[in-house]
Order: structure tokens, then C-alpha cells, then sequence
């Protein structure tokens, strides 16, 4: 198969979804992205965020810190994190972005992610009743119709 430049697409999930909408943002060559269960203010999703890792070097760094809330360890956090998908997410990139929402993620809280897709504007989108995981599993299986959208939306956008 031979890449074609000016058809560049990107389908990324979680962690690939945050890094993705930076990418798609800085990066006009991409015509069409898929962002799934991903979300801005990476000082939030990391502060609040029901991942085990998170939570143990959260309680950890609190801890060390002598940081006694999740609000202070969030305001601590947004000190270094300089780097955020709602710096970047723009409307002007709406009609290139596809967003799969998770309705009850408490990894990438729901809020985040729909911060990211304000900041957006409303890009096209389905929302998964489920969590983080769930609709990471969902949204695999090919022949769903969230999955079916979004791959219509990345095929439309590279023809």
C-alpha cells in the first residue's frame, strides 16, 4: 500500500486520543481524526482520575507534597503542565474531528471530554453509554454503529 500525503488520517484512543487532538490542531495535513474517549485539562483528568496508576502516584506525590486536597494537587499540577489539548482545540478544526464520548468515564472524566469538544465546537459525535473501558471495547468491534460513523466520517474525510 502506498501513503498518499494528502490523505492522512488519525484514529486515536484514550491517551492517543488527547495527543491526537493536539496533533490534528497543529496539523493541517490531517483531513479527518477520530477521538475517542480522549480530553483537555490534563491537570484535571490526572487530579481526579480513577486509573490505578494515577491514584497511586497521586496519593504518593500528595503525600510527599504535603498536599491535602485534590484541588490543591490540581492547581500544584497546572504549575508543570504547560502542555494541554484545550490550548490548542479550535472550531477552525471542527468539520475534521470525529469525538466518541463516554458517558460515565471516570479515567478520562466525561467532563474533560467534553471540554475538549466545546473547545472544538461541536465537532460530529456519539456518545457510548457506558465507561472508559467498556466503550474502549465497544467502539473496537467493528459493525457498531458508533464505530461504523466514525469510520465513515475518516473514509469520508480522505477521499
Amino acid at each position: 500500500m502506498k501513503l498518499k500525503p494528502d490523505q492522512v488520517g488519525y484514529w486515536g484512543s484514550s491517551f492517543g486520543a488527547i495527543v491526537g487532538s493536539i496533533l490534528v490542531s497543529k496539523d493541517p495535513k490531517i483531513k479527518g481524526a477520530v477521538l475517542n474517549v480522549g480530553g483537555g485539562n490534563l491537570p484535571y483528568v490526572i487530579s481526579v482520575s480513577g486509573i490505578g496508576l494515577f491514584e497511586e502516584t497521586r496519593a504518593e506525590q500528595m503525600r510527599l507534597l504535603g498536599i491535602n486536597s485534590i484541588r490543591s494537587y490540581e492547581d500544584y499540577l497546572s504549575r508543570f503542565i504547560t502542555t494541554d489539548p484545550l490550548n490548542y482545540a479550535s472550531s477552525r478544526d471542527k468539520d475534521r474531528v470525529y469525538m466518541i464520548i463516554a458517558q460515565k468515564d471516570t479515567s478520562v472524566p466525561t467532563k474533560s471530554q467534553f471540554d475538549l469538544y466545546n473547545q472544538f465546537g461541536g465537532p460530529q459525535r456519539a456518545l457510548i453509554p457506558a465507561g472508559h473501558v467498556l466503550t474502549l471495547v465497544y467502539t473496537a468491534w467493528v459493525g457498531r454503529r458508533s464505530t461504523e460513523k466514525a469510520l465513515e466520517f475518516i473514509v469520508d474525510k480522505l477521499h
